[in-house]
């Protein structure tokens, strides 16, 4: 641990910061990103958006409130991947997705980059605020902040910026097994517990088990898997 005079060259003197609400009608609603940007989380904009910093982000991010039986927390990186794994075999094993994918003006290649970036908005946020404090607003101002910053996600990478219900169906269906495959292997639910509240009606697998990785791992596969689809679109 640094030591704090070796912060700071002399004895710490403090005044009003200047930009505040209070004092001078302003308010900094931008993040200061790796790569340099500026990204402004009230008024974001796709020009703003990297992939690289999206990605630093989520493998630093816990699912769960970090509350899980790993040696890591669960990264929104990892189950990010986890998320497109699974879309890819739902495609290759279910005819209800065959048939989307057949009748979509977007490609396979595109859904799977959607699945990849359902979570983008929460590098931004800088957290995975978890669904029972989400779900106890009384309002859903945090959402529309969400939902703004996704949909310049979105543009950024030629994605439409509302999806369609059909795509929307499909990422949540693969969400909602990632995240009752996570409940019951990391984060210590019991399938009684797990089994009312994601609605996945398939058993795991009796050897079924997740692996937390460390965040430079989580960041790699992320971007991984991203480059991966990119060359495919």
């Amino acid at each position: 641990m640094n030591k704090p005079q070796s912060l700071f060259s002399s004895e710490i003197k403090t005044t009003k910061p200047r930009e505040t609400k209070k004092n001078q009608g302003l308010s900094r609603a931008w993040i200061r990103c790796p790569s340099g940007r500026r990204f402004d989380l009230l008024s974001p904009s796709p020009i703003d958006v990297e992939v690289e910093d999206i990605a630093l982000s989520l493998s630093r991010i816990c699912r769960w409130a970090g509350m899980t039986q790993t040696p890591y927390g669960f990264s929104v990186a990892q189950h990010s991947v986890l998320v497109v794994d699974l879309m890819e075999w739902m495609f290759d094993t279910n005819k209800e997705y065959q048939d989307f994918l057949k009748n979509s003006p977007y490609s396979k290649w595109q859904w799977l980059l959607a699945g990849l970036l359902h979570d983008a908005s929460e590098g931004y946020l800088g957290g995975d605020l978890c669904g029972p404090a989400k779900n106890a607003f009384s309002d859903d101002s945090y959402r529309k902040i969400e939902d703004k910053i996704q949909e310049a996600i979105h543009l950024r990478f030629n994605l439409p910026a509302i999806y369609p219900i059909e795509m929307k169906k499909m990422i949540k269906d693969a969400d909602r097994a990632s995240a009752y495959a996570e409940s019951i292997l990391i984060a210590g639910f019991t399938k009684e517990e797990a089994d009312p509240i994601f609605g996945i009606k398939t058993d795991l697998h009796e050897n079924a088990k997740i692996m937390a990785l460390s965040p430079t791992q989580a960041n790699d596969i992320f971007m991984d898997k991203y480059n991966y689809i990119s060359k495919k679109i």
